[in-house]
């Protein structure tokens, strides 16, 4: 990459899809933490649970730095003390989303394997029979419907 054009559009695309990459992450953390403390699984857990697997991985293997960040410094070739946004988020905000989202994650994560490990999760639905019900008669019973 030679041009100044291309290392920006280069970085605008890096900081689009970093952006992506932290909003999954962070949804992830979210419903890993709701469903430990509710003791209801979400359907989606399991892919949460993949999802910020794989991103530890990918920092474990990059010496505990996320590679995107990683990449972007490569592409503006930084200083070594010099800070490059590689997201569509205020730099001060960066630099606190791995502090603040390790305690929720690694919080969430123990509480399903306590859920799991003693049975402890709510039940996930309950029939109902909905106001239809005396709407028809000749049935004898009532729509059942799931709440969730």
């Amino acid at each position: 990459m030679s041009s100044g054009v291309e290392i920006g559009a280069a970085l605008l695309t890096l900081q689009v899809v970093h952006t992506l990459v932290y909003a999954a992450g962070q949804a992830s953390v979210v419903l890993i933490l709701w469903s430990g403390l509710t003791g209801r699984p979400a359907a989606l857990l399991k892919y949460a649970l993949i999802c910020i697997g794989i991103i530890v991985a990918c920092r474990a293997v990059n010496g505990g730095v996320c590679p995107l960040y990683t990449l972007a410094r490569w592409l503006v070739d930084a200083g070594p003390n010099e800070v490059v946004q590689d997201m569509l988020t205020p730099v001060w905000f960066n630099e606190i989303v791995t502090p603040v989202n390790v305690p929720f994650a690694v919080a969430g994560f123990f509480l399903i394997a306590w859920r799991s490990v003693t049975g402890r999760w709510s039940p996930r639905s309950s029939p109902v029979l909905s106001p239809a019900a005396d709407a028809r008669p000749e049935s004898g019973r009532g729509i059942e419907t799931e709440v969730r």
